[in-house]
């Protein structure tokens, strides 16, 4: 075989393995889709003392270093509060969420604020279910590469933090979540989600294959 024969064929072959790879994961996250809101918000339902005990836990701990900052007068009060998930977590099946408690300056307010939400009691079958999608792709698109499996995770993960989104928000509409961050805040607090700079292309290709 030419060596342009060759190239040609393996650029074809390597075309078809993406398109049969991403109409895949596109069925994948459609149907589990179907069920996840519902699955999130029965386990939220059920866990829902100690799911709102241990986020309030975690705002009073970003609290408290945040004051520590404004005492070392690095830090003004808090106006903004991101959360945002991590991609090492989709590689190693943690479930953390990170929140970043700014001051005025927004994003110029570089004194970090490590605090961490684990919201593994609303993903009770993360893993198995994790396990069980992934094995499908693989058993339905032959020669998986390890990049296209760990892609995998990170979407699977990214459809979490969709759902999360709106119980993060419910959370924070309760009157004992403002009292644990009042401390440090001196006026209105907005909050926002997402996730850091370096994954928002990937949420965009994500928004692409659901459409």
């Amino acid at each position: 075989m030419e060596q342009k024969q060759l190239d040609y064929y393996l650029k074809n072959s390597s075309e078809e393995h993406g398109r049969e790879y991403l109409e895949c994961m596109k069925e994948i996250f459609r149907k589990r889709g179907e069920t996840l809101y519902t699955q999130v918000w029965d386990a939220y339902e059920q866990e829902k003392e100690t799911i709102e005990d241990s986020f309030d836990k975690a705002l009073g701990l970003g609290t408290e270093k945040a004051l520590e900052r404004m005492g070392q007068g690095g830090k003004g009060p808090v106006r903004y509060l991101h959360f945002s998930y991590l991609l090492s977590n989709a590689l190693t099946d943690e479930m953390l969420v990170k929140a970043d408690y700014y001051d005025r300056r927004h994003f110029s307010d570089l004194e970090e604020i490590d605090c961490y939400w684990d919201y593994g009691l609303l993903f009770p079958r993360y893993v198995e279910e994790r396990e069980r999608l992934e094995l499908f792709l693989m058993e339905q698109v032959a020669g998986l590469t390890a990049v296209e499996r760990q892609r995998f995770r990170i979407y699977y993960q990214v459809c979490n933090f969709m759902e999360l989104e709106a119980v993060i928000k419910r959370l924070m509409e309760r009157e004992q979540a403002r009292e644990r961050l009042s401390p440090c805040m001196d006026g209105e607090l907005s909050v926002y989600f997402g996730a850091y700079l370096d994954q928002a292309e990937r949420i965009a290709l994500l928004s692409a294959v659901h459409e």
